[in-house]
């Protein structure tokens, strides 16, 4: 599978009548409809290429090849499902409302339980450490842990003041981070869980529901160490220093109900918030956010990136919308321009990422498309409507072979093809 990405453009000046960014430039809904996506992480596997969710209808499937969803609950005492993960041997594990934790080693083809896993409570998170030890968070029982692949289960509670654990987050340090429900906040435990120290200082919070504390629903680090963690009743906090210290960072969002939270390689953060026009981001470490805007307003609950580098927001009703190759325009006046421009690739020859730009004198629908020598498309870039301005774009053609390949921009009734080539 081709694998590309793009460079977000610098916004050099502001026309107040471009309509710049909305929901057909950003994001594409990919469903299911009337579908609830839960709150816990959406999981993809990049061999095959699928995107796991939970949802209302139980354990769903998304071929990002054929963009097909498919159901797939068979196995499932329970089909409630409430959280996902999946190992180094991508085996899937599904934690369900009141049967504990499912097994899978076909890709959810089909599932079998995990008798010793935590029975008569909700399941609401999972996650793997890097030791394969496997967490699960729970709604009435709190943190439970396997060392053994799922076959048994511990409780894990010692220090933990809350019985509803939403999330857990592994550091470099061997650390493990559990965030909770019901006022608890965040504990951390540097003994693989054993036992849990509260790490609350700093942590601003209003009482939702006479929680009197935080509420967390979800966790995130960068490549420098940084934790960012969604408080419910609070907005986005920070730690520079492992969770001793945290300081609230919200400047440029309009809410503060925060609910899921994730970071991709670029150390981007991306927030999503209850009954919100879209998802944050933020560039420069939660230092400033801006709003990536749906057409209208939905419960971001669920988070997952793909190994392209497109984000997967879950929502409540509206499904799974996928983000378009993130273009961003330098926009011009209209006018401005008196023709549409492609320009040659640079570096060409290139190995194995290549940039390519262009202009558009007039807004409408868009293609850009790469084909090899015999004319087989082998990539598209854009296939979108886009506005006037000036876009640049970074092509990965890494699973691609050397040889010549010829890219092509298509807008309205211009066309124009220019050669590259791929050297490694």
């Amino acid at each position: 599978m081709v694998s590309y990405s793009v460079k977000l453009a610098t916004i050099l000046m502001f026309i107040p009548f471009v309509d710049v960014i909305s929901q057909s430039n950003l994001w594409i809904k990919l469903g299911p409809v009337n579908t609830a996506i839960y709150m816990t992480p959406m999981i993809y596997d990049k061999s095959s290429g699928y995107l796991f969710a939970a949802t209302s209808q139980g354990a769903m499937r998304y071929s990002t090849s054929a963009q097909k969803w498919t159901t797939i609950n068979k196995g499932l005492i329970d089909s409630s499902v409430h959280s996902l993960a999946i190992n180094r041997e991508r085996e899937i594990f599904a934690g369900t409302s009141e049967a504990g934790v499912f097994k899978s080693t076909d890709l959810g083809d089909s599932w079998s339980p995990l008798n010793n896993s935590p029975q008569g409570f909700r399941v609401i998170t999972l996650a793997i450490n890097t030791s394969g030890h496997m967490f699960a968070g729970t709604f009435g029982g709190g943190a439970y842990r396997s060392i053994d692949n799922g076959n048994t289960w511990k409780q894990i509670n010692n220090g933990i003041t809350s019985a509803i654990v939403t999330s857990f987050l592994f550091d470099s340090a061997n650390i493990t981070y559990a965030s909770t429900d019901t006022g608890g906040g965040i504990f951390r435990s540097t003994n693989n869980g054993d036992s849990w120290q509260q790490i609350i200082n700093g942590l601003t919070w209003y009482d939702l529901v006479n929680e009197h504390g935080p509420v967390i629903r979800g966790m995130a680090k960068d490549s420098k160490g940084n934790i960012f963690v969604a408080v419910e009743n609070g907005g986005i906090h920070q730690s520079t220093d492992r969770g001793a210290n945290w300081v609230r960072i919200n400047k440029g969002m309009k809410d503060t109900v925060t609910v899921s939270i994730i970071v991709d390689s670029k150390d981007q953060v991306f927030v999503g918030e209850y009954y919100t026009l879209g998802v944050y981001r933020s560039t420069n470490s939660g230092n400033n956010w801006t709003l990536l805007p749906f057409d209208e307003p939905y419960n971001v609950w669920s988070f997952a990136l793909d190994s392209s580098g497109f984000l997967y927001a879950g929502t409540v009703g509206g499904g799974v919308f996928r983000s378009t190759p993130p273009v961003s325009a330098v926009p011009l006046i209209e006018g401005s321009l008196s023709s549409y421009l492609l320009y040659q690739n640079y570096p060409n020859p290139f190995n194995p990422t290549t940039t390519i730009s262009f202009s558009l004198f007039q807004s409408g629908p868009v293609e850009l498309r790469v084909f090899n020598l015999r004319g087989g498309e082998v990539a598209t870039l854009v296939s979108q409507i886009l506005h006037v301005g000036k876009y640049t774009i970074d092509w990965n053609a890494s699973n691609l072979p050397s040889g010549i390949y010829f890219y092509r921009l298509q807008a309205g009734s211009f066309s124009e093809t220019k050669k590259l080539i791929l050297l490694k």
